[in-house]
């Protein structure tokens, strides 16, 4: 395959990342944009086809690839039209509003052969991404211990359908902690146990949960605390992996990887690289396993399995 011809369903935040992904990268033809909204959708680059759904574009065009970046309420739709038009699929995270939405998306996508991912994209983070080479090569020892805060500013109100249950599934579990549930899963190994404690803070988010606490566990007994909040004034990002041997940070911006070993300190920089270009690496990957030169490392089952961590916790 060549030219791998691309479309694009939602036009936000995430939708934005997406295709500036696609944009940069020379085996991509973006042939069509979806979104409801038509100031979105005049700004597109010139000679894009565009539509107001998902559902309608799917439908027109003979794609090899979508990004479904809509709200979660519209997934499992785009998700079957797509698998039935053998199109390979990245979606945005949550997969679905419920792991028992999301569950028959992954088993459809298996039995018809049809490439299912989901962007759950802090994985291709780059310092993120050293890390899990440096945990793999036994750099750390054996890995005892993870941290992650995902913290960002909702109250403007930005985003009003988060906090909406019928169309996100969730509040800030949903939306954030999946990330730090796959992060956990992809660093330290699968969750074998989770504890869960819900805020209602701020009354503009009520019924959903505007800060929340997990307590993850692996079988072996390693340990991962996640903090997740949608209230404070300023936007946070953090990682730490503990191990027998040292511990490493993440830092998000600056890009930059921290080592602590009992009798030295690594630092690496990667100039250039900022906290959003995780995409253009989460799209490029998507681009390989499309092409088929690489198979895909973030499925539909770990979007699957995100959700079911996050609802252990709420529960």
């Amino acid at each position: 395959m060549s030219t791998i011809r691309v479309g694009v369903a939602g036009l936000g935040v995430a939708g934005s990342l997406h295709l500036d992904g696609y944009l940069a990268d020379p085996r991509a033809a973006v042939v069509a944009v979806a979104d409801a909204n038509p100031a979105r959708r005049a700004a597109v680059p010139t000679g894009v086809r565009t539509y107001a759904s998902a559902e309608e574009m799917l439908e027109a065009e003979a794609l090899d690839a979508v990004s479904i970046c809509t709200p979660p309420d519209s997934h499992p739709g785009a998700i079957r039209l797509a698998i039935g038009h053998g199109t390979a699929i990245l979606c945005e995270k949550p997969l679905a509003r419920s792991a028992s939405e999301a569950w028959p998306l992954v088993e459809e996508a298996a039995a018809r052969d049809v490439l299912l991912g989901c962007a759950l994209a802090h994985r291709f983070f780059p310092p993120t991404a050293r890390l899990a080479e440096l945990v793999q090569a036994g750099r750390l020892g054996r890995i005892t211990g993870f941290v992650n805060r995902f913290a960002v500013d909702y109250t403007a109100g930005r985003i009003p359908w988060k906090w909406n249950p019928e169309v996100s599934g969730g509040g800030v579990l949903t939306d954030t902690a999946t990330h730090s549930a796959d992060l956990f899963r992809f660093l330290v190994g699968e969750v074998a146990g989770v504890q869960g404690m819900i805020q209602h803070t701020d009354s503009r988010f009520a019924p959903v949960e505007d800060g929340a606490a997990m307590l993850l566990r692996t079988a072996a007994g390693a340990f991962g605390l996640v903090v997740a909040d949608w209230t404070t004034p300023v936007k946070r990002y953090s990682l730490e992996v503990y191990g027998t041997l040292g511990e490493a940070a993440v830092s998000f911006e600056p890009a930059r990887l921290t080592v602590h070993l009992a009798d030295c300190v690594e630092t690496t920089e990667f100039p250039g690289e900022t906290s959003t270009g995780r995409f253009r690496h989460l799209v490029r990957h998507f681009l390989d396993a499309v092409a088929g030169t690489a198979t895909l490392s973030v499925t539909g089952a770990d979007g699957l399995r995100a959700l079911e961590v996050v609802e252990a916790a709420r529960d």
